[in-house]
């Protein structure tokens, strides 16, 4: 048994999201026609930890996914890319650069 987290990719996360909106769409229902009930509604407290949950997936978790699998495609096979120039290569000097000549 793995202690990994499972993995998940931006189409899972967007899923995730469009099920979370559906579930608000129902609440938004439910809620409008339920009395009003003294300590606050359950289905009102729900309704805004899954709106919570939608806004991290889709502000935070989604375009930072997304952003990890264009930079895997670039990586490949490599070692590392330049975010600046992703086709530039690491050249290594035979010489320090840095030392002074007398």
């Amino acid at each position: 048994m793995s202690d990994e987290a499972p993995k998940t990719d931006s189409k899972t996360l967007e899923k995730t999201s469009e099920q979370l909106t559906n579930e608000i769409e129902r609440l938004d229902q439910v809620i409008a026609t339920e009395p009003i009930i003294p300590g606050g509604s359950p289905n009102k407290r729900l309704r805004r930890k899954f709106k919570h949950d939608r806004h991290l997936i889709d502000s935070d978790y989604l375009p930072r996914k997304r952003k990890y699998e264009s930079n895997n495609a670039i990586l490949g096979d490599r070692n590392s890319f330049s975010k600046t120039d992703p086709d530039a290569t690491f050249m290594r000097m035979k010489e320090d650069a840095m030392q002074m000549v007398s």
